[in-house]
């Protein structure tokens, strides 16, 4: 049974209980007063409250975050944790929105890779998949299928820079490098885009 270690004011309306095995949830004000919880006490009704209160709370969060967008299931883990909610008590809810097709790390994975690829390389997509938590062995299936010619958008990015300038000035090659690798292009493939612009301005 787990035990009340501490209890903080979360803002003026809630508090944040801290449990003795780790986890922690939110509970208003209003709530506390009336199951009379102080730091010490055992949680016997534990069950009670998360199907009552805390399942509730996190259900109405998730439902109010994917209705402005579209999240990987690893950060709305971390949105409901920030809220005040260990993951433990997500999860059942998180498990009723993914059989819902509420929550799916492919068709999101998808979707960030087609609006990406219009900007970024495969470095920096691939990065940005990885910080949103989805699982590495299904960011390798998505950069797999990703239809996008890399070689295609360096040269769009390349377009403005004079081929002369771009073959005699080495600061402007390093300044044109170091913004095509922030985009998430490999050396490779800078290198190989930049000879083609240089090779388009001596035909």
């Amino acid at each position: 049974m787990p035990v009340i270690l501490e209890i903080k004011p979360k803002n003026k309306y809630s508090v944040i209980v801290n449990l003795d095995d780790d986890r922690f949830f939110k509970i208003s004000n209003k709530v506390l007063r009336r199951l009379h919880y102080k730091e010490g006490d055992d949680v016997e009704d534990l069950s009670e409250l998360e199907t009552n209160i805390i399942h509730p709370a996190i259900r109405y969060r998730m439902k109010d975050l994917l209705l402005r967008c579209d999240y990987a299931v690893e950060e709305l883990y971390r949105k409901i944790e920030r809220a005040g909610y260990h993951r433990s008590f997500a999860k059942p809810v998180m498990n009723e929105f993914l059989a819902a097709g509420f929550v799916d790390d492919r068709r999101y994975g998808e979707a960030l890779i087609e609006n990406r690829s219009k900007r970024y390389g495969p470095m920096r997509i691939r990065q940005t998949l990885y910080q949103k938590g989805l699982d590495p062995v299904l960011i390798d299936e998505l950069m797999a299928e990703r239809p996008v010619d890399d070689d295609a958008l360096i040269d769009k990015f390349l377009q403005k820079e004079d081929p002369l300038k771009l073959r005699t000035d080495m600061k402007l090659k390093q300044r044109v490098m170091r913004r095509l690798a922030g985009k998430g292009f490999r050396l490779e493939q800078i290198l190989d885009g930049i000879q083609r612009r240089i090779g388009s301005g001596m035909d």
